[in-house]
């Protein structure tokens, strides 16, 4: 088929190989599921099982590199509250000063 011509009698021997494929097999895949998964590095024996019954339970969960990387993923921001309070202390500051000049 690789070297044949593009004609008339190819598309036949196509015609026939397909209906004795039909006859011959009662099972032809017409779909193909892909399954993903999304799941952490700590997180081993993941496999999507294509049924609606709960398999978390099989999991293996690595407890040591899981506490590592939530002590690096959680590491507190401190610069937005040092910019919150330098913001507050700028937007206050005029109005205190204008009040302490008043009451003088």
């Amino acid at each position: 088929m690789k070297t044949r011509r593009n004609d008339a009698r190819r598309l036949e021997i196509i015609r026939e190989l397909r209906e004795i494929l039909e006859h011959e097999r009662p099972w032809i895949e017409l779909f193909h599921p892909e399954d993903y998964v999304l799941y952490h590095g700590w997180v081993k024996n993941v496999k999507p099982a294509g049924l609606s019954i709960p398999t978390g339970k099989y999991y293996d969960i690595d407890p040591v590199e899981r506490a590592h990387l939530r002590e690096e993923w959680n590491r507190p921001v401190l610069w937005p509250a040092f910019a919150l309070a330098v913001a507050g202390i700028v937007v206050v500051l005029p109005g205190v000063m204008i009040l302490l000049r008043e009451r003088r």
